[in-house]
């Protein structure tokens, strides 16, 4: 009996902590290092979320993206009001454009029915401007889930849609030398 118990309560905890990698943040590949002063605040007054010809997804959940990157913005204290003409620029001061390269939703029943099918995968590419609009960094998120079972089929893409925005901002404050602040290479 207490074996079983056992058995119950180590796979509850393996379905909780497979289910948090989906709202796992992941690092960045630098594609162009960013400019910025890491000593001093940074400030993003603008997000936006497109996605490229071909990449199918709804209006809606571009909004909610955005709006969930906004939100972990505001939580790291990243965001600032926008900036209106004629008034000064806050030092530090960018615009975010994240460009979805990829987004899939998967499929629950087939998750549920086996590991690594009905993945869901969300792919973009992150550019920051500062306030003259030249080019201050870019860098690309990738975020999958492919668990399979129960897990699986309950992980929603909401929750994979939250590690990705959590990646995004984690990709401002990566700190030099952790592996992620290097230079993509290109690939032949």
């Amino acid at each position: 009996m207490r074996s079983t118990l056992n058995a119950r309560a180590g796979a509850a905890g393996l379905a909780l902590a497979l289910a948090g990698c989906a709202a796992a943040t992941t690092a960045p590949s630098i594609v162009q290092p960013l400019a910025i002063d890491r000593t001093a605040a940074i400030h993003i007054t603008d997000v936006t979320v497109d996605n490229l010809n071909g990449i199918w997804i709804k209006e809606e959940q571009r909004f909610e993206i955005r709006n969930k990157i906004q939100a972990e913005l505001q939580k790291q204290a990243l965001a600032a009001a926008p900036v209106v003409a004629g008034t000064p620029v806050p030092p530090q001061t960018f615009a975010m454009k994240v460009m979805l390269t990829r987004f899939d939703e998967g499929n629950a029943m087939a998750r549920l029915a086996l590991i690594g099918l009905g993945q869901v995968h969300i792919e973009g590419t992150v550019t920051l401007a500062d306030a003259a609009g030249h080019p201050a960094g870019q860098y690309k998120i990738k975020k999958t889930f492919a668990a399979g079972g129960i897990v699986g089929a309950v992980t929603s893409t909401g929750s994979v849609e939250d590690g990705f925005a959590k990646s995004v901002v984690a990709g401002l404050t990566q700190k030099p030398g952790s592996g992620a602040d290097k230079a993509e290479t290109p690939k032949p």
